[in-house]
């Protein structure tokens, strides 16, 4: 991914996040509890923070949030783990999603790279064999502010927003 697609990427995530604030004055979330949590596999390991670049330190670790959190018809628990960052900015990520009824699926755990830039922003692509066909071609880009990962989950014409908190 060459800059000028990371500086596309942000300005239409910044357009993204701009337009959920003010739609999200007209929905109410839906209950986080009543979803089905996402299955992560016991044994995921993260990195010691001394082990990886400081500017890349604070995305180490578990972030849990809901995509589509304002449309009980589409909302999607999950959880990103960043298990590791190299001195490139390449992360070793585990993702995991809950069941969905509407969707029709259930659960699913995928081990993938991603890469952090600037030590702000995190995309991981989602065009990996391993991943079923619904989701290949598709990304996941997220924006650190804090505690909280802004994220945004785009597949052919459709993109999704959701806000991911870190876990302790």
């Amino acid at each position: 991914m060459d800059i000028r697609h990371v500086v596309i990427i942000v300005v239409l995530f910044t357009l993204f996040v701009a337009m959920g604030a003010v739609l999200g004055q007209r929905y109410n979330k839906v209950d986080v509890a009543s979803l089905p949590a996402p299955i992560v596999p016991e044994g995921v390991i993260v990195s010691e923070p001394e082990t990886v670049p400081e500017e890349f330190r604070e995305f180490l670790g578990s972030w849990e949030g809901v995509w589509n959190e304002r449309s009980s018809d589409y909302a999607l628990r999950s959880i990103i783990i960043v298990k590791d960052v190299n001195e490139n900015g390449i992360a070793q990520v585990s993702y995991a999603v809950g069941d969905h009824e509407g969707f029709e699926f259930a659960g699913r755990y995928f081990e993938l790279e991603g890469q952090i830039h600037g030590g702000e922003f995190l995309s991981v692509n989602l065009d990996n064999p391993s991943i079923p066909q619904i989701t290949q071609g598709g990304s996941l880009i997220f924006e650190k502010e804090g505690d909280v990962l802004h994220g945004m989950y785009r597949i052919y014409d459709s993109v999704s927003g959701g806000e991911f908190r870190k876990q302790l």
